[in-house]
């Protein structure tokens, strides 16, 4: 049972990654890509909002790739999105090392982002982000790759020229196509990753 699981999957993979793409404008990916991104508000035990975030729908039954950093001290959270804002939320997944965080919340119709399968990426490459800066949903910013960066303990990290703000944690990086290709963390004086 596991062999034909596992070859239907592959089959549904290469049907998805052999489909021919073609660049896109900004406008064609914020309107496309727009309704997977999410607003994370962080409550602390008092019930009061310590901070805020972005995240993305990875999936059509609610989970939702954010920064692990996005969660820290939470002890609830609450997620705005196009399809409605959910104050059950579960987390499944938390990765420090790369702050990286799986959440979810109930429902069965979130639209997923798509994820590139090329990671063969190059400084001068157009991206671009979505998030919440600041609370402003769904902001919208380009730039380009101006990097790529790989830490001592072996994380590698996207440096762009895309300007991202407190709040956009979490959110999206996209290449040309509007596919995901990585997760704004965080900015760095002289220059953002």
């Amino acid at each position: 049972m596991t062999a034909t699981i596992s070859r239907h999957f592959l089959l549904v993979l290469i049907l998805v990654f052999c489909e021919p793409l073609s660049a896109q404008t900004t406008t064609e990916i914020a309107e496309d890509v727009g309704k997977s991104v999410v607003m994370i508000i962080v409550y602390d035990a008092t019930g009061s909002a310590a901070a805020q975030g972005s995240g993305v729908f990875v999936t059509n039954d609610g989970r939702i790739l954010t920064n692990a950093h996005v969660l820290e001290d939470a002890y609830s959270a609450e997620v705005i999105s196009t399809i409605g804002t959910f104050d059950r939320v579960q987390v499944l997944y938390r990765d420090e090392k790369r702050d990286l965080a799986l959440i979810r919340v109930p429902t069965g119709q979130s639209v997923p982002a798509r994820f590139a399968s090329d990671t063969d990426f190059k400084p001068g490459q157009r991206v671009i982000a979505i998030g919440n800066p600041l609370g402003l949903e769904k902001t919208v910013s380009d730039g380009l790759i101006s990097g790529i960066r790989r830490t001592n303990d072996g994380v590698e990290l996207i440096q762009t020229t895309v300007p991202i703000s407190p709040g956009s944690s979490g959110g999206v990086l996209l290449n040309e196509y509007g596919l995901v290709i990585g997760i704004t963390t965080s900015t760095f004086q002289g220059g953002r990753t």
